[in-house]
C-alpha cells in the first residue's frame, strides 16, 4: 500500500482537502466481520481484525493464500471524497482512468453552477403550510431550519454563498 490512511483523519475542514489515501479491508462472506489491513508485508498484510460488532481483536498477519477466502473493500480518500471499490477490477479502472479527480472536477462544477443562481428560500407562509403538511402526514415531525433547508434546496445549499443569510432567516421564522 503506497499509501495508507492514517490511523485518525477528517472528511471536513481544510485538512481535508488534502486527504489522498487508501483504506483497504477484507471482510468475511456475508458478515460484517473482517479485517482492516494496516501495511503489507513479504508474506501478506498485517492486518487489524474486527468483528460482527465492529469491535477491535488484536492485530495479525493474514497470509496471501488466505486473501481468496474474504470480500475486498477499498475506498480512496480523495480531497473531503470516498470513492469506495468492491472489486480489484473497478479498482484498478477507477485509477487508470483518474475517476477520483474527474469525481472532485465534477462536484465541483456542479456546486460552481448551483451557486450561480440565487438560493430560494420559502417565506414564512410557505413554511408554515410545508410544516403543517409534514405533521399531516406524520404526527410526530420534528424540524430545524437546518432541515428546512435540505427540504427546500438540498443539501447543496449548505455550500451555497447565501446559506447563512437563508439559515438565518429560517431560524427567525421558527418559533
Amino acid at each position: 500500500m503506497r499509501r495508507p490512511a492514517p490511523s485518525r483523519f477528517t472528511l471536513s475542514g481544510e485538512e481535508a482537502n488534502r486527504h489522498n489515501f487508501y483504506e483497504v479491508r477484507l471482510f468475511e462472506h456475508g458478515s460484517d466481520a473482517g479485517f482492516l489491513v494496516l501495511r503489507m508485508t513479504p508474506g501478506g498484510a498485517w492486518v487489524l481484525p474486527f468483528n460482527e460488532a465492529r469491535e477491535r481483536l488484536e492485530e495479525r498477519e493474514l497470509l496471501t493464500a488466505e486473501f481468496p477466502k474474504y470480500r475486498l473493500w477499498i475506498a480512496h480518500y480523495y480531497r473531503k471524497y470516498r470513492i469506495t471499490s468492491e472489486t480489484p477490477g473497478i479498482f484498478i479502472l477507477k485509477w487508470l482512468t483518474g475517476y477520483p479527480i474527474y469525481a472532485r472536477s465534477k462536484e465541483d462544477l456542479t456546486q460552481a453552477l448551483y451557486n450561480l443562481r440565487p438560493l430560494s428560500r420559502k417565506e414564512r407562509y410557505e413554511l408554515l403550510r410545508h410544516i403543517i403538511q409534514q405533521t399531516e402526514k406524520k404526527k410526530a415531525y420534528k424540524t430545524s431550519s437546518f432541515r428546512l433547508m435540505n427540504e427546500s434546496n438540498f443539501m447543496r445549499s449548505m455550500l451555497h454563498p447565501q446559506a447563512i443569510e437563508t439559515m438565518s432567516h429560517y431560524d427567525m421564522v421558527l418559533p
